[in-house]
């Protein structure tokens, strides 16, 4: 785990290398244990090094091959290096070091760009090829690892977190402001655009070569296999089987390693699969608030005790994340669409005393269908299929709840359900926004739906979600975990796992209005019921009552009435104060659309600090 970046200029204009050090060194927090640098001329490469994997100096980056016409860059694990490095070792490669990233520089030289496709792990790389004259770029298949590159005159950069381009003179942070209709409302952007103007996210399961020119070749590497069989026979021994191997291959690590243990399914089944592995108690660490419904420490306790981890909790508070906002603002490069990123935040921050990798149950839901829109999208799409008659649907529900959602799904379309159940401002901000951004925005999406071509429907919400809704989260996850030097894993995230989730069947993973019932089932083997049948929270997070307090977040949100707050000219002034009204008295929840403005505006007034 690590920080990237690098600048590639035209032939002739050498790189400045104080220019490289200013732009490794805004990735310290990334790599605080060693930093790397290498120029060649007009090609530069930086690095900043968190210690995982062989603690050596022989493990360093920039990582050369023997006669250095290979240099590579690296952040993330390549989980299946050992096997990897037996198989180069066979084919006469020398290795010097234990790394994985040594298998990356072998691995080009044996495979080329089709390395990747052989990796198991999590990943943003760069190799300078020198033979060709050629960089070429890529990140792992789920986009766990970020990595962004912009084009500047005469000039290529990349790097794993945008606040890096600020030391290079010519990059102005500036907002992309044909962006802000789909950020308003989906709080995120699907695609490889970002809030910054010039700036690009290299997509999950890409690769990019600049050639010496500076012109790109763009490449898609890795997709959902549409066309694999359907899984058959014991599913849930098939689904265990491989699940228990991805946490075994992710718990690779020369450094102490944890459990981010939130309470519910899915981190707690990690949990129990490493508990289950762990010959002295396992670390386990969660984070927990005050307010009444939204603290999950008594479910991560349950948990702890049954597979007696070695168990830290965290509380924090409203003062805290107002304090903080601008620093997690700053730590994640875009607006902090994830309020419960502050959670992530905190926990990171204890665990780094003891960790330096926790493994983390994220991806579960977008795989195995864990939301309950999920189960409400599978009504919906079986309605369209059976509708006329009426009857099949009545089954899922009662008098007008299930008529209103038989009319529903017969008026809009697969694409339409799946698009708009996952766009949570869309009644809020589309009456704000032209008709030009609003179908920009839905378009956006559309055409990632529109791309699945998996036969069930459900299947086809799933890689959507995959796609939009899942690279957020993942930044999130990575950004504040590595704001203290951190690493998390994501188990469910293998692409095997994933690859797997995908064939299975339908009623594999919704029955009636229960998501994920394939992991519910394996969890049963684990879990106590108190834990495995409770009310879904996900990430609990108190923002409600917190922005109806008078201090703390609630006094922040004065912000966006500012007459020269970016807000005020998406959003007319009386609907900012009667949201802002409506919601302190309590009459009516508003913290969606006062947080995607609210933190939108920190984001913009941060630019210049960036």
């Amino acid at each position: 785990m690590c920080g990237i970046c690098g600048i590639i200029q035209t032939r002739n204009h050498p790189v400045e290398e104080p220019l490289l050090l200013r732009m490794r060194d805004r990735l310290t927090h990334r790599g605080p244990d060693a930093a790397g640098l290498f120029v060649h001329q007009n090609v530069g490469l930086g690095h900043r090094r968190l210690k995982i994997i062989d603690l050596s100096e022989a493990a360093a980056q920039p990582m050369a091959n023997e006669d250095g016409s290979v240099i590579v860059v690296f952040n993330g694990e390549i989980y299946n290096f050992a096997s990897l490095r037996d198989e180069l070792a066979a084919k006469g490669h020398r290795f010097r070091s234990h790394s994985d990233t040594e298998v990356i520089v072998h691995g080009y030289e044996q495979w080329g760009t089709e390395c990747v496709e052989r990796f198991n792990g999590m990943f943003a790389l760069a190799v300078y090829d020198q033979r060709r004259q050629e960089v070429f770029l890529a990140r792992d298949r789920l986009g766990i690892k970020p990595l962004y590159y912009c084009a500047l005159p005469g000039a290529f950069l990349f790097t794993s977190e945008i606040k890096a381009f600020s030391a290079v003179p010519g990059f102005q942070p500036a907002l992309h402001e044909p962006a802000l209709g789909e950020y308003l409302l989906y709080r995120s952007l699907a695609g490889d655009r970002t809030l910054f103007q010039g700036v690009k996210a290299l997509l999950p399961g890409h690769w990019l070569r600049v050639r010496p020119d500076l012109s790109l070749e763009l490449r898609q590497y890795w997709d959902i296999p549409f066309d694999a069989p359907p899984l058959e026979g014991d599913l849930e021994t098939q689904v265990l089987a491989l699940l228990k191997d991805s946490v075994q291959l992710q718990e690779v690590s020369d450094v102490p390693i944890g459990a981010q243990l939130s309470g519910g399914t899915d981190s707690s089944l990690v949990t129990a699969l490493m508990a289950e592995r762990s010959r002295l108690p396992l670390k386990t660490f969660s984070v927990g608030f005050e307010e009444t419904g939204y603290n999950e420490l008594p479910y991560a306790l349950t948990v702890s005790q049954k597979f007696r981890t070695d168990h830290h909790e965290i509380i924090r508070g409203n003062r805290d994340f107002a304090d903080e906002l601008e620093k997690l603002t700053w730590h994640m490069d875009e607006p902090l669409t994830h309020p419960n990123s502050a959670g992530i935040y905190w926990l990171c921050q204890r665990a780094k005393q003891r960790v330096t990798v926790l493994l983390t149950g994220e991806g579960a839901d977008e795989t195995f269908a864990g939301y309950h829109r999920y189960t409400w999208l599978n009504k919906c799409f079986l309605a369209q299929r059976w509708c006329p008659p009426v009857a099949p649907l009545l089954r899922y529900g009662r008098g007008l709840r299930a008529v209103r959602m038989l009319e529903k799904a017969i008026t809009h379309s697969p694409a339409d359900l799946a698009v708009k159940s996952t766009a949570q401002g869309y009644d809020r901000f589309q009456s704000f926004l032209s008709p030009a951004a609003l179908n920009d925005a839905l378009q956006q999406r559309f055409a990632v739906f529109n791309k699945a071509q998996h036969p069930q429907l459900l299947n086809r919400a799933l890689y959507y979600d995959l796609k939009t809704y899942l690279p957020p989260i993942l930044m999130r996850q990575d950004k504040m975990s590595m704001a203290h030097g951190l690493e998390t894993r994501v188990p469910f995230l293998d692409h095997r796992v994933v690859e797997l989730a995908f064939r299975l069947p339908i009623r594999a993973k919704v029955r009636r209005d229960t998501g994920k019932w394939v992991l519910k089932r394996i969890a049963r083997r684990y879990l106590p019921d108190e834990v495995l049948y409770r009310p879904k929270i996900g990430f609990g997070f108190p923002l409600i009552p917190w922005m109806r307090m008078a201090d703390g977040i609630g006094a922040r949100l004065d912000m966006i009435l500012d007459p020269q707050s970016l807000c005020s000219r998406l959003v007319p002034r009386p609907t900012l104060e009667q949201w802002i009204t409506e919601h302190r008295a309590g009459t009516v929840n508003h913290s969606d659309p006062l947080w995607t403005l609210l933190a939108l505006e920190v984001w913009h007034r941060g630019l210049r600090a960036l």
